[in-house]
């Protein structure tokens, strides 16, 4: 996110630096966010990687379609409820580390979502991609009838059809039927801001749902640093 808000911030000033590339990772990269810091920094040369634990799994290639997972030295299985999921379809991030010799992760679930794509890629490799990544499994919300619905489905809402709403939001999620949205704001925010909010949201979570939305001045960050927009204490709670 950090990128992404430097790019925001130097669209506004007016400001163009030219980057030969950009390497992101750490955190979840939406495509308004690639978009945004490519207009800024670098056109068509963003590329996304992805790890965890001190393990670099994933990294794009210059076709941008997906991630190639780095075979030799990762196993990378996607299961839902412990089972192995088609390719495509969204599941829990399960790792074997085969560097790790002296503490080794068999099977280890990350707790990041994702999905596996082992059809050829146009650059040539023979690599398996994940196709998709969605963030943690905690910042996903699960409808009533079992559904997944990720964090980027969101984001690209607010950032996109309502502006008024500044870079800072998070939705908790505190029950299937429950939700808290809390949204830090500017003054063109309006009751038709809000209403299309709540529209959005039963949209995707059904008919039947609280949504409370509270204004507030600031989110905090995690300790890490980082932005968490969704919270299910539904996920949490299993």
């Amino acid at each position: 996110s950090t990128v992404y808000y430097l790019a925001e911030a130097m669209l506004r000033a007016g400001l163009n630096v030219s980057i030969p590339a950009i390497l992101t990772t750490g955190e979840t990269l939406s495509d308004y966010q690639r978009e945004t810091i490519e207009q800024a920094f670098a056109p068509g040369r963003v590329f996304n990687e992805y790890g965890g634990d001190g393990m670099q799994i994933a990294c794009e290639c210059d076709r941008h379609d997906g991630l190639h997972i780095n075979a030799e030295t990762h196993i990378v299985e996607i299961v839902r409820d412990g089972r192995p999921v088609p390719d495509g379809e969204l599941g829990e991030i399960v790792i074997t580390n085969l560097e790790a010799t002296a503490t080794p992760f068999i099977r280890y679930n990350i707790r990041d979502v994702g999905a596996l794509d082992r059809s050829p890629c146009a650059c040539g490799r023979g690599l398996p991609r994940l196709s998709r990544l969605e963030g943690r499994l905690t910042d996903l919300f699960v409808t009533a009838d079992g559904h997944w619905l990720t964090v980027h489905q969101f984001t690209a809402f607010f950032a996109r059809q309502v502006p008024s709403v500044q870079a800072s939001f998070q939705v908790i999620q505190r029950a299937v039927d429950d939700v808290l949205i809390k949204l830090v704001v500017d003054d063109t925010f309006s009751d038709a801001d809000q209403a299309r909010i709540a529209e959005t949201f039963r949209g995707y979570l059904g008919d039947g749902n609280t949504f409370t939305l509270e204004l507030v001045d600031e989110i905090p960050l995690t300790p890490s640093g980082k932005r968490r927009f969704f919270i299910s204490e539904v996920i949490e709670a299993r």
